[in-house]
């Protein structure tokens, strides 16, 4: 993942701050058949936004929508859960040999 400009503010409507954490998501099936395929997505979980790092793996959970403003259709992509699994650079925490 890419990590993308932290976005906060206060809600109109409730009165109460919030934090909202955009970045960019490389989705493949495994390691092995890796794809380009990207998205960008955007977290409001407090508690995962200080664990995320640059190129950090994720098992994320989306869901897919359409929807209408002004006449036109717009797709949507809502982030229902995401797990961070660490990083995605292999020499980052070496194993330590089997004894």
């Amino acid at each position: 993942m890419k990590l993308l400009k932290q976005r906060s503010g206060v809600s109109e409507r409730t009165h109460s701050e919030w934090t909202a954490q955009p970045f960019l998501f490389e989705f493949f099936e495994s390691k092995e058949q890796r794809v380009s395929d990207k998205m960008k997505l955007e977290t409001f979980d407090t508690n995962i936004i200080p664990q995320m790092e640059e190129n950090m793996l994720a098992h994320v959970v989306v869901g897919f929508n359409v929807r209408e403003y002004d006449g036109r259709e717009f797709n949507e992509i809502k982030l229902y859960r995401m797990e961070l699994l660490g990083s995605a650079d292999p020499n980052a925490a070496k194993e330590s040999p089997a004894t």
